[in-house]
Protein backbone atom coordinates (compact mmCIF):
# COMPACT_ATOMS: atom_id res chain seq x y z
CA UNK A 1 0.00 0.00 0.00
CA UNK A 2 1.40 3.42 -0.93
CA UNK A 3 0.25 5.95 1.60
CA UNK A 4 1.15 9.61 1.13
CA UNK A 5 1.17 11.25 4.55
CA UNK A 6 -0.48 14.62 5.03
CA UNK A 7 1.28 17.73 6.20
CA UNK A 8 0.90 17.46 9.94
CA UNK A 9 -0.26 20.20 12.28
CA UNK A 10 2.30 20.57 15.06
CA UNK A 11 0.00 21.87 17.80
CA UNK A 12 -3.73 21.63 18.20
CA UNK A 13 -4.06 18.64 15.86
CA UNK A 14 -7.70 17.84 15.32
CA UNK A 15 -9.17 14.62 16.65
CA UNK A 16 -9.76 13.62 13.03
CA UNK A 17 -6.06 14.02 12.27
CA UNK A 18 -5.01 11.98 15.29
CA UNK A 19 -7.46 9.20 14.43
CA UNK A 20 -6.27 9.15 10.82
CA UNK A 21 -2.63 8.88 11.82
CA UNK A 22 -3.41 6.01 14.21
CA UNK A 23 -5.65 4.12 11.75
CA UNK A 24 -2.85 2.34 9.84
CA UNK A 25 -1.15 1.41 13.13
CA UNK A 26 -4.37 -0.11 14.45
CA UNK A 27 -5.05 -1.92 11.18
CA UNK A 28 -1.55 -3.40 11.05
CA UNK A 29 -1.99 -4.70 14.59
CA UNK A 30 -5.33 -6.24 13.65
CA UNK A 31 -3.98 -7.71 10.40
CA UNK A 32 -0.83 -9.18 11.92
CA UNK A 33 0.25 -12.25 9.98
CA UNK A 34 -1.60 -11.16 6.83
CA UNK A 35 0.36 -10.19 3.68
CA UNK A 36 -0.15 -6.42 4.18
CA UNK A 37 2.57 -3.79 3.92
CA UNK A 38 2.43 -0.04 4.40
CA UNK A 39 4.76 2.49 2.81
CA UNK A 40 4.43 6.14 3.76
CA UNK A 41 5.22 9.19 1.65
CA UNK A 42 5.95 12.28 3.70
CA UNK A 43 4.63 15.52 2.20
CA UNK A 44 6.25 17.92 4.67
CA UNK A 45 8.49 20.55 3.09
CA UNK A 46 11.19 19.75 5.65
CA UNK A 47 12.22 16.11 6.06
CA UNK A 48 12.77 16.43 9.81
CA UNK A 49 9.16 17.50 10.45
CA UNK A 50 7.82 14.17 9.23
CA UNK A 51 10.47 12.20 11.08
CA UNK A 52 9.57 13.86 14.38
CA UNK A 53 5.90 13.00 13.91
CA UNK A 54 6.32 9.39 12.78
CA UNK A 55 7.62 7.89 16.01
CA UNK A 56 4.97 9.23 18.45
CA UNK A 57 2.14 7.96 16.23
CA UNK A 58 3.55 4.42 16.23
CA UNK A 59 4.59 4.25 12.58
CA UNK A 60 6.91 1.31 12.09
CA UNK A 61 6.76 1.04 8.31
CA UNK A 62 9.13 2.71 5.85
CA UNK A 63 8.40 6.29 4.90
CA UNK A 64 10.05 8.27 2.12
CA UNK A 65 10.24 12.05 1.85
CA UNK A 66 8.75 13.67 -1.25
CA UNK A 67 11.19 16.58 -1.27
CA UNK A 68 11.18 20.28 -0.54
CA UNK A 69 8.12 20.89 -2.71
CA UNK A 70 6.10 19.12 -0.03
CA UNK A 71 2.67 18.04 -1.24
CA UNK A 72 3.58 18.83 -4.85
CA UNK A 73 6.74 16.71 -4.88
CA UNK A 74 7.63 14.15 -7.55
CA UNK A 75 5.90 11.18 -5.91
CA UNK A 76 2.64 13.04 -5.33
CA UNK A 77 2.83 14.39 -8.87
CA UNK A 78 3.46 10.94 -10.38
CA UNK A 79 0.44 9.52 -8.52
CA UNK A 80 -1.75 12.53 -9.36
CA UNK A 81 -2.30 13.59 -5.75
CA UNK A 82 -3.25 17.28 -5.78
CA UNK A 83 -1.87 19.49 -3.02
CA UNK A 84 -5.34 19.61 -1.47
CA UNK A 85 -5.78 15.84 -1.91
CA UNK A 86 -3.75 14.82 1.15
CA UNK A 87 -4.10 12.49 2.91
CA UNK A 88 -4.31 9.99 0.11
CA UNK A 89 -4.06 6.23 0.35
CA UNK A 90 -3.43 3.87 -2.54
CA UNK A 91 -4.16 0.20 -1.97
CA UNK A 92 -2.20 -2.03 -4.34
CA UNK A 93 -2.87 -5.67 -5.06
CA UNK A 94 -0.31 -8.47 -4.99
CA UNK A 95 0.76 -7.55 -8.55
CA UNK A 96 1.46 -3.91 -7.69
CA UNK A 97 -1.65 -2.54 -9.42
CA UNK A 98 -3.52 0.33 -7.79
CA UNK A 99 -6.93 -1.06 -6.92
CA UNK A 100 -8.20 1.64 -4.57
CA UNK A 101 -7.39 5.35 -4.33
CA UNK A 102 -8.79 7.04 -1.26
CA UNK A 103 -8.43 10.78 -0.78
CA UNK A 104 -9.33 12.80 2.28
CA UNK A 105 -9.84 11.81 5.89
CA UNK A 106 -13.43 10.65 5.42
CA UNK A 107 -12.75 8.30 2.48
CA UNK A 108 -9.72 6.79 4.21
CA UNK A 109 -11.53 6.34 7.51
CA UNK A 110 -14.60 4.79 5.90
CA UNK A 111 -13.01 2.60 3.21
CA UNK A 112 -9.41 1.66 4.03
CA UNK A 113 -10.09 -1.46 6.05
CA UNK A 114 -12.73 -2.69 3.60
CA UNK A 115 -10.37 -2.19 0.65
CA UNK A 116 -7.61 -4.16 2.36
CA UNK A 117 -9.94 -6.97 3.38
CA UNK A 118 -11.43 -7.18 -0.14
CA UNK A 119 -7.98 -7.76 -1.61
CA UNK A 120 -7.08 -10.28 1.07
CA UNK A 121 -10.17 -12.30 0.11
CA UNK A 122 -8.80 -12.55 -3.45
CA UNK A 123 -5.65 -14.30 -2.31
Amino acid sequence: MLRPWPRRPRQGMTARGVVFQRLPVLLLDELEGEPVTFLGVNGDTERELGLRTSTPTGMTWPSVWDGTNGPTGPIATAYHVPAIGWPAVFVLDAHGRIRYKLQGYEQVHLHLEGAIRALLREI
